[in-house]
């Protein structure tokens, strides 16, 4: 499918964003997918029911834990220091917790988000899927 998708939508590519996105619906709601018994999407697609808040929750971290606000860059201050560590989570807050002499736990809610030793200030990535602790 990607394939065809390709082919018949960007070759050749519009002048204008609405006439690519125009190409892409006529793609989608024209043309019968043979993964959907040769339906049409629009002929088998259904909205969600479920209702999503408007606004998540504010995050609240334990008392005692350091917290710092992600900046539009997607770093945080710490000890005089700017330290990348994600542009996503721009403008939220995240935790640090020291696990041992001068090591950080660096979470954002309950996901562990990597290490931050304090001795070079370089973080390291989570290597396991994150896990809510209990």
């Amino acid at each position: 499918m990607h394939k065809s998708l390709k082919e018949a939508t960007t070759k050749p590519s519009s002048y204008s964003q609405k006439k690519q996105q125009k190409q892409f619906d006529d793609f989608l709601h024209e043309r019968s997918h043979e993964a959907l018994g040769r339906k049409l999407p629009s002929e088998v697609y259904q909205p969600s029911t479920h209702q999503y808040p408007e606004r998540l929750e504010e995050i609240i971290y334990d008392e005692g834990i350091q917290v710092r606000k992600v900046t539009r860059s997607g770093e945080i201050k710490w000890r005089n220091t700017h330290i990348y560590i994600s542009q996503v989570l721009s403008g939220e807050y995240i935790s640090l917790a020291e696990i041992d002499n001068d090591v950080w736990e660096v979470r954002y809610s309950f996901y562990k988000l990597g290490i931050l030793r304090g001795k070079d200030m370089k973080p390291e990535r989570a290597t396991q899927w994150h896990k809510k602790s209990c």
